[in-house]
């Protein structure tokens, strides 16, 4: 926690208020268990993939739009790719987020 921006008599009072809510506790593998586990188990025979292609066509054959945009999935995308190209050619890649382009520097 920083409370560095305020006068030391105030960053204290921060501080100890934060203390009184959210006590120190030592970090032990115990606490470090997730209290509870949520597992959620889809429908039998469910693909990821189907279901999305099933979406994409017939939002073709309907000429209704999908849920996310073509701009959503290269922004979403984009990077990821980004970093791919820049793992396999071993260099660093440079992203201009506004106009959605690769950067050469």
């Amino acid at each position: 926690m920083t409370a560095g921006g305020f006068s030391r008599a105030t960053a204290e009072k921060i501080i100890a208020a934060y203390r009184r809510k959210y006590p120190e506790k030592p970090v032990t593998a115990e606490s470090l268990v997730p209290v509870d586990e949520v597992n959620f188990v889809p429908p039998r025979r469910y693909s990821d993939d189907f279901a999305h292609h099933t979406n994409f066509f017939n939002a073709v054959r309907s000429r209704q739009p999908v849920v996310e945009d073509a701009e959503f999935g290269l922004r979403a995308a984009g990077p990821a790719l980004l970093a791919n190209m820049s793992y396999y050619e071993g260099r660093i890649k440079h992203w201009d987020p506004v106009t959605m382009r690769v950067v050469e520097a």
